[in-house]
Protein backbone atom coordinates (compact mmCIF):
# COMPACT_ATOMS: atom_id res chain seq x y z
CA UNK A 1 0.00 0.00 0.00
CA UNK A 2 1.39 3.68 -0.95
CA UNK A 3 0.56 6.15 1.64
CA UNK A 4 0.73 9.68 -0.09
CA UNK A 5 2.19 11.51 1.98
CA UNK A 6 1.01 14.87 -0.74
CA UNK A 7 15.03 27.08 -3.26
CA UNK A 8 18.90 31.18 -3.20
CA UNK A 9 18.26 32.30 0.70
CA UNK A 10 14.86 30.86 0.23
CA UNK A 11 15.54 27.49 -0.87
CA UNK A 12 17.48 27.24 2.84
CA UNK A 13 19.37 24.33 3.22
CA UNK A 14 19.08 24.36 7.29
CA UNK A 15 17.31 21.18 7.18
CA UNK A 16 18.10 19.71 3.62
CA UNK A 17 19.79 16.21 4.86
CA UNK A 18 18.53 13.10 5.58
CA UNK A 19 18.36 13.74 9.08
CA UNK A 20 16.25 16.79 8.92
CA UNK A 21 13.64 15.06 6.13
CA UNK A 22 13.37 11.73 8.00
CA UNK A 23 12.67 14.03 11.18
CA UNK A 24 9.93 15.55 8.94
CA UNK A 25 8.55 12.27 7.53
CA UNK A 26 8.38 10.60 10.94
CA UNK A 27 6.51 14.20 12.53
CA UNK A 28 4.04 13.94 9.39
CA UNK A 29 2.85 9.98 10.49
CA UNK A 30 3.12 10.50 13.94
CA UNK A 31 0.71 13.72 13.60
CA UNK A 32 -1.68 11.83 10.88
CA UNK A 33 -1.43 8.68 13.66
CA UNK A 34 -2.99 11.34 16.15
CA UNK A 35 -6.47 11.06 17.34
CA UNK A 36 -7.18 14.31 16.98
CA UNK A 37 -8.51 15.73 14.17
CA UNK A 38 -6.79 18.95 14.69
CA UNK A 39 -3.39 17.00 14.97
CA UNK A 40 -4.44 15.34 11.53
CA UNK A 41 -4.51 18.65 9.96
CA UNK A 42 -1.73 20.45 11.26
CA UNK A 43 0.85 17.14 10.18
CA UNK A 44 -0.63 17.43 7.05
CA UNK A 45 -0.28 21.53 6.60
CA UNK A 46 3.23 21.69 7.40
CA UNK A 47 4.35 18.77 5.16
CA UNK A 48 2.56 20.12 1.87
CA UNK A 49 3.73 23.50 -0.18
CA UNK A 50 2.19 26.88 0.01
CA UNK A 51 2.21 29.57 -2.68
CA UNK A 52 5.08 30.84 -1.35
CA UNK A 53 7.13 27.97 -1.26
CA UNK A 54 6.37 28.08 -5.26
CA UNK A 55 7.46 31.09 -5.43
CA UNK A 56 10.81 30.58 -3.65
CA UNK A 57 11.34 27.08 -6.04
CA UNK A 58 10.22 28.25 -8.90
CA UNK A 59 10.32 32.32 -8.90
CA UNK A 60 7.74 34.42 -10.75
CA UNK A 61 5.55 31.45 -11.68
CA UNK A 62 3.57 31.08 -7.93
CA UNK A 63 0.35 31.40 -9.57
CA UNK A 64 0.55 29.11 -12.13
CA UNK A 65 1.82 26.31 -9.96
CA UNK A 66 -0.35 27.43 -6.84
CA UNK A 67 -3.48 26.83 -9.27
CA UNK A 68 -2.83 23.26 -9.57
CA UNK A 69 -1.32 22.41 -6.37
CA UNK A 70 -3.30 24.28 -4.06
CA UNK A 71 -6.69 23.99 -4.73
CA UNK A 72 -5.14 19.82 -4.01
CA UNK A 73 -3.07 21.11 -0.82
CA UNK A 74 -6.46 22.11 0.74
CA UNK A 75 -8.42 19.49 -0.06
CA UNK A 76 -5.59 17.17 1.66
CA UNK A 77 -5.33 19.00 4.55
CA UNK A 78 -8.93 19.30 5.37
CA UNK A 79 -9.38 15.50 4.13
CA UNK A 80 -6.37 14.74 6.93
CA UNK A 81 -8.54 13.24 9.45
CA UNK A 82 -10.59 11.10 7.45
CA UNK A 83 -6.73 9.37 6.09
CA UNK A 84 -5.57 9.19 9.67
CA UNK A 85 -7.11 5.29 10.48
CA UNK A 86 -5.19 3.83 7.58
CA UNK A 87 -2.20 5.97 9.10
CA UNK A 88 -2.83 4.23 12.83
CA UNK A 89 -3.64 1.10 11.02
CA UNK A 90 0.61 0.73 9.60
CA UNK A 91 2.14 2.06 12.49
CA UNK A 92 5.26 2.36 14.08
CA UNK A 93 7.59 3.60 11.65
CA UNK A 94 10.51 0.88 11.39
CA UNK A 95 12.54 2.74 8.78
CA UNK A 96 12.68 5.84 6.97
CA UNK A 97 14.82 5.73 3.75
CA UNK A 98 15.45 8.39 0.60
CA UNK A 99 17.04 8.46 -2.61
CA UNK A 100 18.21 11.24 -4.93
CA UNK A 101 15.44 11.66 -8.06
CA UNK A 102 17.59 13.67 -9.68
CA UNK A 103 19.57 10.83 -10.76
CA UNK A 104 18.64 8.40 -13.83
CA UNK A 105 15.59 11.09 -14.02
CA UNK A 106 13.01 9.66 -16.86
CA UNK A 107 12.76 12.70 -19.36
CA UNK A 108 9.20 13.94 -17.62
CA UNK A 109 10.70 14.16 -14.30
CA UNK A 110 14.00 15.36 -16.04
CA UNK A 111 11.95 18.16 -17.57
CA UNK A 112 10.38 19.49 -13.84
CA UNK A 113 13.88 18.86 -11.99
CA UNK A 114 15.65 21.45 -14.51
CA UNK A 115 13.13 24.02 -13.56
CA UNK A 116 14.20 23.78 -9.99
CA UNK A 117 17.86 25.25 -8.79
CA UNK A 118 20.20 22.78 -10.11
CA UNK A 119 21.63 22.17 -6.28
CA UNK A 120 18.48 21.61 -4.23
CA UNK A 121 17.99 18.23 -3.45
CA UNK A 122 15.39 16.18 -4.48
CA UNK A 123 14.39 13.15 -2.91
CA UNK A 124 12.28 10.05 -3.14
CA UNK A 125 11.20 8.56 0.59
CA UNK A 126 10.17 5.11 1.09
CA UNK A 127 8.96 4.27 4.85
CA UNK A 128 8.56 0.87 6.14
CA UNK A 129 6.03 0.23 8.56
CA UNK A 130 5.76 -2.38 10.63
CA UNK A 131 3.11 -3.84 8.61
CA UNK A 132 5.83 -4.18 5.80
CA UNK A 133 3.64 -1.59 3.84
CA UNK A 134 6.43 0.97 1.92
CA UNK A 135 5.17 4.84 0.83
CA UNK A 136 7.00 6.94 -1.83
CA UNK A 137 7.34 10.32 -2.67
CA UNK A 138 9.13 13.46 -3.82
CA UNK A 139 10.07 15.97 -1.03
CA UNK A 140 12.41 19.32 -1.27
CA UNK A 141 13.65 21.49 1.29
CA UNK A 142 12.28 24.93 0.57
CA UNK A 143 12.17 27.85 3.24
CA UNK A 144 13.49 26.20 6.26
CA UNK A 145 11.80 23.42 5.65
CA UNK A 146 10.96 19.90 3.89
CA UNK A 147 7.90 19.69 2.11
CA UNK A 148 6.17 17.13 -0.39
CA UNK A 149 5.62 17.84 -3.88
CA UNK A 150 3.40 15.20 -5.12
CA UNK A 151 3.26 14.32 -9.06
CA UNK A 152 6.17 16.09 -9.59
CA UNK A 153 6.68 15.70 -13.04
CA UNK A 154 3.65 18.08 -13.72
CA UNK A 155 5.49 21.17 -12.78
CA UNK A 156 7.45 21.04 -15.86
CA UNK A 157 4.90 21.27 -18.30
CA UNK A 158 3.21 24.04 -15.77
CA UNK A 159 6.13 26.47 -16.02
CA UNK A 160 6.26 25.68 -19.45
CA UNK A 161 2.92 26.67 -20.09
CA UNK A 162 3.18 29.58 -18.12
CA UNK A 163 6.24 31.32 -19.77
CA UNK A 164 4.70 31.03 -23.02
Amino acid sequence: MLIALATPVACSRGDADEHGLEQAVRAYLTGMAAESADENRAAMARLVPTADDFEALVPGKRDALWAVWGPEAERLVANAPERAQEIRDVMPIVAVRSVDLRKDAPLVLATSLSYLPPDLPVRGVAIELQKGERAASAFVPVRGRWIWVWDLERLGSIVARASS
